[in-house]
């Protein structure tokens, strides 16, 4: 089923996608503005990307207009450009606008190694949840050693509209006791296993891990991940799982303007040295049976 979302309001704006915009007035009457995801003869899928084509529909039931996704703002609405690509852009959102108010607006596609809401992290004082972490707290590492947290960034994701890619592990599903409580991260995630540092992607099972269901999700949602000053490997509802590499970069977190007076500039964490796993074909055969995962990679939208 193709993935679809309701705003209740539309306006016009000026600026460019990408960039900030300035809310100009508001189009037609508060109502449902439903956008439901097209399936693009040149992307293949119904995942829902920047440039790829969405239906509008301005009431249920109502016509149905072609427009083309080109954003994402800050209020959690979107950007889209009418005529199939060709006309006028609108936003829509959640949000009451009056006018003149000022928007930063997303135009790539989320990119994230993060953790759900929630999720225990492990510190001297026992599991506190991650959204709770600050600058200047400890947390613990795998082998016990105490590190601080130089920074806890935030991003939030739109489920309904995009495929975020999140994996559930259930509890238990690792073995001995692993995770000790059902843990959610996002898909490039890695979990250290067996000395190496797996994707929570790749051990998608079926069963004990799966890939969320787009339709079990809400329609925006936070995530967080946890910088340290090397790139770690913490305890996560007791499951060894690494801290932030800045592979995909800052600027995607809602609060990146918080890191750059925290810490200062964008720094290079080097890589711990545990060989990475981005595919199910690289892992070991007997991790594989174990954990009872399909040798061919599992496709994480639903």
């Amino acid at each position: 089923m193709p993935a679809s979302q309701s705003f209740l309001y539309g306006y016009t704006f000026t600026g460019t996608p990408g960039g900030t915009i300035t809310i100009d007035t508001q189009i037609g009457a508060p109502n449902p503005f439903i956008l439901t995801d097209t399936l693009d003869s040149d992307d293949g899928d119904d995942q829902t990307n920047i440039d790829d084509h969405v239906t509008l529909t301005r009431w249920p039931g109502g016509p149905e207009n072609d427009y083309v996704l080109r954003g994402l703002t800050s209020d959690g609405g979107v950007i889209v450009q009418a005529g199939a690509g060709t006309g006028a852009s609108y936003i829509y959102s959640d949000v009451l606008y009056t006018g003149g108010e000022t928007l930063t607006s997303d135009v790539t596609t989320p990119y994230t190694y993060c953790f759900g809401p929630g999720t225990g992290i492990a510190t001297p004082a026992g599991p506190v949840a991650v959204e709770t972490l600050e600058p200047g707290d400890r947390v613990l590492t795998a082998e016990g050693q105490e590190v601080p947290v130089l920074w806890i960034g935030r991003q939030t994701l739109r489920p309904r509209l995009f495929d975020v890619g999140l994996v559930r592990l259930r509890k238990g599903a690792l073995g001995d006791g692993l995770p000790a409580r059902d843990l959610m991260v996002t898909s490039d995630h890695a979990l250290l296993i067996d000395g190496l540092l797996v994707q929570a992607g790749v051990l998608v099972n079926g069963d004990s891990i799966v890939a969320v269901p787009r339709r079990d999700l809400p329609q925006t949602l936070t995530v967080y991940h946890v910088e340290t000053p090397g790139h770690e490997v913490i305890l996560a509802e007791d499951t060894p799982c690494e801290t932030f590499i800045d592979a995909a970069g800052r600027h995607a977190f809602d609060n990146y303007a918080e890191y750059a007076t925290l810490v200062g500039p964008d720094r290079i964490i080097p890589e711990c040295p545990a060989p990475r796993v981005t595919s199910a074909r690289m892992l070991p055969q007997a991790m594989r049976e174990r954990l009872g995962i399909a040798e061919q990679d599992e496709v994480l939208s639903a």
